[in-house]
């Protein structure tokens, strides 16, 4: 029961991503194990930006999350992956929670949606939390 009301929430809080802002989106959810999530957004702007990507994680066992996100009906890609000590090199943590505020995604210039998809990839339950927001920016990446 408590799967399926966070996996409403979750759906209704990416029906509500989709206006024109350009401000901060985020979403908390507890996967369990295997457990995916997704949150769609639209790039606000016809400008070259990026998207700044904030990661909190918490859990009472290793952390292993995988954070992918697609433009449109493209390929998706990897943003996160706590497997990778590259992708956690500008990560901290502490007490349990492992905190990731330096990611950044480019983005061409051209609105559209995108779609954040996060998967707890470990074998206990781990709360995350995606705060992602649109940043126009001369040259992105």
């Amino acid at each position: 029961m408590r799967r399926l009301s966070s996996d409403l929430a979750v759906a209704l809080f990416a029906v509500g991503l989709l206006g024109p802002a350009a401000s901060a989106k985020s979403v908390s959810v507890t996967l369990q194990p295997r457990g995916t999530t997704m949150m769609t957004v639209r790039q606000p702007l016809k400008k070259t930006g990026e998207w700044a990507v904030k990661v909190r994680m918490s859990s009472d066992g290793a952390k292993v999350v995988k954070i992918r996100a697609r433009r449109g009906n493209g390929v998706s890609f990897s943003v996160l992956n706590t497997t990778n000590s590259a992708d956690t090199a500008s990560c901290n943590g502490a007490a349990g929670t492992l905190f990731c505020d330096q990611i950044t995604v480019p983005a061409v210039p051209a609105p559209g949606t995108w779609t954040f998809t996060i998967k707890n990839a470990g074998s206990r339950p781990t709360t995350v939390t995606l705060n992602v927001t649109w940043r126009a920016v001369g040259a992105a990446g």
